[in-house]
């Protein structure tokens, strides 16, 4: 018949050697994948060996500030508890305020 077309198997030695657009963006893309996570993967192995390594003397001058630090803002903390409880005292407040009779008696006058 003329209309009708023929249409040939190809045996498994015949099959298509090329790739096509998809597949050649579906290879390109596991492989930078595969890539990318092999990289990641020996930079954190890399990090950690750095981590273990002896931070320094920087880090070490760091730490001893930040000691200091926290001991002078304890001994702050201290002298203002103190100095409030000193201010907080009943006999402390009169006498820096003066006796309030004073002050009622210069109010009505």
């Amino acid at each position: 018949r003329a209309g009708s077309r023929i249409f040939l198997q190809h045996t498994p030695s015949e099959r298509r050697t090329t790739l096509g657009v998809f597949e050649f963006i579906i290879v390109l893309v596991t492989v930078t994948t595969i890539g990318k996570v092999v990289t990641d993967r020996q930079e954190l192995a890399a990090l950690a060996k750095n981590r273990q390594a002896d931070p320094g003397p920087d880090y070490q001058a760091l730490v001893e500030t930040v000691d200091d630090m926290n001991t002078r803002l304890a001994r702050v903390e201290e002298e203002r508890d103190f100095y409030r409880k000193l201010l907080e005292a009943p006999e402390v407040k009169d006498r820096l305020t003066g006796p309030q009779s004073i002050d009622t008696e210069s109010s009505s006058a």
